[in-house]
């Protein structure tokens, strides 16, 4: 007969661990993980379609069923809102976009909007963050996007225009590689480039069209960077 025990997963900030207890403490989780002291650590478990706080004393089940799966901020507030009508909870200030529609399971032709008490509603950018120790939020929801699917760009190079498509959560640089490519500059890799717009700002090339804010037949200017054409 076999002494090895049997263990039981559990997911921490994307690291897996294991422990031979169907049943842990929320204080157990953060030392099991190597978030010490315990006290100064807010665990978030992630659940289905929401987010939920674990107190240092609250019982964790493992096994039996989906991997849990947690988030931990080094804070000792935990912020309550709700998204689409399910509560939330979490541990920092603010809250990713991206961590949002992952976390409450939202398709991606659907953008994320936030009513706030007193002022116009917000809507969020993808990519963006959402300011949950500001204005008090009354309530986060999701409507059918209002933004295209494609995004037309004309990148002007070396004094010629060539038209590319993207999407609105794709990185600038993912265009100008695709500007690169059909305009035949590609004697120097993208990053001797910079993309500005026609105010002549120089842009983010790692920021996505819709955190730039980028519309639809923009024109933006893409030029090596000094010293890189030597």
């Amino acid at each position: 007969m076999s002494d090895l025990k049997e263990k039981f997963a559990f997911d921490v900030e994307g690291v897996e661990y294991h422990s031979e207890n169907k049943e842990m403490s929320g204080r157990e989780v953060r030392s099991h993980s190597g978030h010490n002291p315990a006290a100064d650590w807010c665990l978030i478990q992630i659940n289905d379609g929401y987010t939920s706080s674990v107190g240092l004393e609250a019982s964790v089940k493992l096994g039996g069923g989906a991997k849990p799966h947690f988030r931990t901020m080094k804070s000792d507030r935990v912020f309550e809102f709700t998204v689409e009508d399910l509560g939330w909870e979490w541990g920092s200030p603010t809250i990713a976009e991206a961590d949002v529609r992952t976390y409450g399971k939202i398709a991606d032709d659907r953008e994320i909007v936030v009513e706030v008490i007193g002022q116009e509603e917000i809507v969020v950018p993808r990519g963006g963050t959402i300011d949950l120790a500001g204005p008090k939020i009354e309530r986060i929801y999701t409507r059918e996007s209002h933004l295209p699917n494609k995004l037309h760009v004309i990148f002007v190079i070396n004094g010629e225009p060539t038209p590319v498509e993207g999407k609105p959560a794709e990185q600038l640089v993912k265009l100008l590689e695709k500007a690169l490519k059909e305009s035949e500059n590609t004697g120097q890799p993208v990053d001797a480039w910079q993309v500005t717009d026609e105010p002549g700002n120089v842009l983010d090339v790692s920021k996505t069209l819709a955190e730039l804010d980028i519309k639809d037949g923009a024109t933006l200017l893409a030029s090596l960077k000094a010293g890189a054409a030597g």
